[in-house]
């Protein structure tokens, strides 16, 4: 009888908890992420002038990060993405490899709309492509000129594959991806006006990111 009674009431507490563990799979959420991005860390320029010239040179230093809200209607298992992001780039080269030192930030928002896959009740995988718009600064310092600054567009697309585990309402996650930007930045010569340097931020190339967050 005892025995009985005991096998029953297990019976009745696993059925809720599995139907709840079902809605929890299926249920609609919104994802608070912060990522930092790792991505190629060269750029392209051109002199103009009396003998134009074509040059590649790297970063020093390249920072990247996102502020970004991912919202799902649920995944059964699959199921649409929708988001939104506010990314903050970071660049700087001295003038060991250049005669001039270059600081570049940009600022962007992207809309994201993609798909997603539970795998249980503590991963999803998600391919979200986006694109945005955004505003770059950058300032070049050289011994002749002084200090200058160009403003200019930032148009930048991509894809990202993302794979999320879920602890409780707080989430980690790693993310492949492939970045397009478009932007670029002239600056003319004091000394000569017939010479001036353009550099051109557009590239595309392979990203990695890692980002925590929390679920609502």
């Amino acid at each position: 009888m005892v025995f009985r009674s005991a096998l029953l009431a297990a019976v009745v507490g696993f059925v809720p908890a599995t139907l709840c563990a079902d809605e929890h799979v299926e249920d609609p959420f919104t994802d608070l992420r912060l990522g930092y991005v790792i991505a190629d860390n060269s750029y392209d320029g051109t002199f103009d002038g009396t003998n134009d010239d074509e040059f590649e040179n790297d970063w020093d230093e390249q920072h990247r990060a996102f502020l970004q809200v991912m919202y799902s209607p649920g995944l059964k298992p699959f199921g649409w993405l929708f988001g939104v992001d506010i990314t903050g780039d970071f660049r700087d080269a001295d003038s060991d490899d250049s005669d001039a030192d270059i600081e570049y930030q940009a600022w962007t928002a992207h809309l994201h709309v993609g798909v997603g896959y539970r795998i249980g009740d503590i991963a999803q995988l998600e391919l979200v492509p986006f694109g945005g718009a955004g505003i770059s600064d950058t300032k070049r310092r050289d011994i002749a000129n002084g200090e200058d600054s160009d403003d200019d567009t930032v148009l930048e697309y991509g894809i990202n594959f993302n794979a999320i585990l879920t602890l409780d309402r707080f989430l980690i996650g790693a993310q492949l991806g492939y970045l397009f930007t478009d932007s670029t930045a002239e600056f003319r010569d004091q000394v000569d006006p017939n010479e001036n340097v353009t550099y051109d931020w557009q590239s595309g190339s392979v990203t990695f990111a890692g980002f925590i967050g929390i679920r609502f």
